[in-house]
């Protein structure tokens, strides 16, 4: 059984603080600097060379870790994916209990033991309060797969590709001065992002999204690209009016193609995507 389908209306932008868990693990490091100078100005170089390295290593630990939990935090928002392939909070985690274990058997000069308690306590509690990473991909399920024909590895790379060229309109659009134009882009690049989260919801859409995915996005990221970078030389042109134009057109355009894909109308959303490539084409941007 698929999702229910949720329309674009009904979806509100969200912000993640992604790794903002992490940054006690970047106070630790700060600890071993007092350490530090105290072997350095006693001629302790033993203890002076573990408090630096450990310091450094607690940084690496700690960056590693907010990597692992960023990482998380996409694959937790998405219905179809690959689980991250580098085990960064586990790496994270070693590191940093590895660093517990030096500092307490050449720094603090606790038995081998006791040492060795203190890294695996420092792990414990570092997987006890980050987790693991996630392993599993999440993929379509068979019986989907079977009767539409799809494979995972198929949706996840359209899916993905199509989530590059969103963001590549975000960020051509942060480059724009005009605050109408900006605001556009925004709205276009979120009803981009809610079809992707419908196909999501039922991958059989790939297909009837596939060519309205490449039309739209391409054509809008190559028009966002090319605009943000001649907008001071064409300011008040008929580039800067049909830049407008096609702006206008697209996001109108799109609003019909969501509504086209929650009602299942094939027919019509291959009309309007031959309205749009017309558009684009008349106005000379693409």
């Amino acid at each position: 059984m698929v999702a229910k389908r949720v329309s674009s209306k009904d979806m509100k932008p969200t912000s993640l603080p992604a790794g903002l868990g992490s940054w006690p693990l970047y106070l630790l490091p700060l600890i071993l600097i007092p350490v530090f100078v105290i072997g350095f100005v006693t001629g302790n170089t033993t203890v002076a060379f573990t408090a630096l390295a450990s310091h450094i290593v607690g940084w690496i630990a700690a960056a590693s870790i907010k990597k692992g939990i960023k990482a998380e935090a996409e694959f937790n928002k998405k219905k179809i994916a690959y689980a991250p392939k580098a085990p960064r909070k586990l790496f994270g985690s070693l590191l940093l209990s590895g660093s517990f274990f030096a500092v307490s058997w050449l720094c603090a000069g606790n038995s081998l033991m006791l040492s060795i308690l203190a890294g695996a306590v420092a792990l414990a509690a570092l997987l006890y309060g980050y987790g693991f990473d996630p392993r599993n991909d999440k993929i379509i399920p068979k019986e989907v797969a079977a009767k539409a024909g799809l494979r995972t590895e198929r949706v996840i790379d359209a899916l993905r590709e199509a989530d590059q060229k969103i963001t590549a309109i975000e960020t051509n659009a942060r480059m724009i001065n005009n605050r109408e134009l900006k605001d556009r882009l925004a709205r276009i690049a979120f009803n981009a992002r809610a079809v992707i989260a419908r196909i999501e919801e039922d991958p059989r859409d790939l297909d009837r999204s596939r060519k309205f995915l490449v039309t739209y996005l391409e054509g809008t990221e190559r028009v966002v690209t090319m605009y943000a970078k001649q907008q001071d030389d064409h300011a008040g042109s008929t580039l800067h009016e049909n830049f407008r134009n096609v702006l206008t057109t697209i996001e109108e355009t799109f609003e019909l193609q969501e509504q086209r894909l929650l009602d299942n109308n094939a027919q019509e959303l291959d009309v309007e995507i031959d309205v749009l490539r017309i558009q684009l084409e008349k106005e000379g941007v693409v």
